[in-house]
């Protein structure tokens, strides 16, 4: 009987880093940076749990690397939500001159409800158009530093 070797669990997420990594280096600069841009948009929208979605959905649309376009979407992470989401919100405010939103005067259930639509619409509006700048910028400087990374990474395995 063959004695069958079993890799430890370590062992296969580095294997998996391996091959996300190579699989990065082997991507074109365009589409790794169609695929930045993607993920950097969906991560600025206000859906959470929605947002790796929208991402590879994008990323499929722009003909983008898949992988990058999920990574990307970490850009709004526990640590970041709350800064990100208050910055989109003012945004949306200063773009539909919704600066005085106010709770206080909520009379009825139709007040709170025309109310929230409106908050909605703001947050929607700020996220997308600061996704948008994201985006586009990410998409840029993707175009510029990726070839960089590959041309340094294809030096040091070549040494």
């Amino acid at each position: 009987m063959r004695k069958v070797q079993r890799r430890s669990s370590r062992s296969r997420w580095r294997r998996l880093a391996r091959y996300i990594y190579l699989r990065l280096l082997r991507g074109t600069p365009a589409e790794l940076s169609r695929g930045l841009g993607a993920g950097m948009f969906a991560g600025m929208l206000p859906l959470f749990g929605l947002q790796t979605l929208t991402a590879l959905a994008l990323a499929f649309l722009v003909r983008g690397n898949k992988i990058i376009a999920v990574l990307a979407t970490w850009v709004s992470n526990p640590l970041t939500d709350i800064p990100i989401h208050l910055f989109n919100f003012r945004v949306g405010q200063w773009l539909l001159g919704t600066e005085n939103l106010s709770f206080t005067e909520i009379r009825s259930w139709s007040q709170l409800f025309d109310q929230g639509r409106i908050v909605l619409l703001t947050w929607l509006s700020g996220g997308v158009t600061v996704g948008l700048i994201t985006g586009l910028g990410s998409y840029g400087l993707g175009l510029w530093l990726i070839p960089h990374l590959q041309r340094r990474s294809s030096r040091q395995r070549s040494t």
